[in-house]
């Protein structure tokens, strides 16, 4: 029961508890709890749970709006969809964000 609450918490399906063990994934779920209780809006909520970073990034043309799907070991946690403006302004700041990236 309580490694199902925690998937539920981490937004995945156990995965952060079985890479980081179970104290330190009650740990951090203590931590986005606590975080959770101090927000004043929803989108603040939406940045703690969506403040990690993607493994996959998929992103597909449904009719006149580009769906944006974010996920993490196979578990989705983030699906936006943008219109031809918005789409076109990801585009310039990715270019530039390309060009700005330091070589390895």
């Amino acid at each position: 029961m309580l490694n199902n609450l925690l998937a539920r918490i981490h937004r995945d399906v156990g995965q952060h508890t079985t890479d980081v063990g179970l104290k330190r994934s009650v740990q951090d779920a203590d931590d986005i709890v606590v975080r959770l209780m101090k927000v004043e809006n929803v989108k603040e909520v939406k940045m703690i749970f969506f403040n990690t970073t993607a493994d996959k990034l998929n992103a597909e043309l449904n009719g006149n709006y580009v769906v944006v799907r974010a996920s993490r070991r196979s578990t989705e946690f983030l699906n936006f969809t943008l219109d031809r403006e918005n789409v076109k302004q990801l585009i310039k700041d990715l270019t530039k964000c390309d060009k700005d990236w330091p070589e390895s």
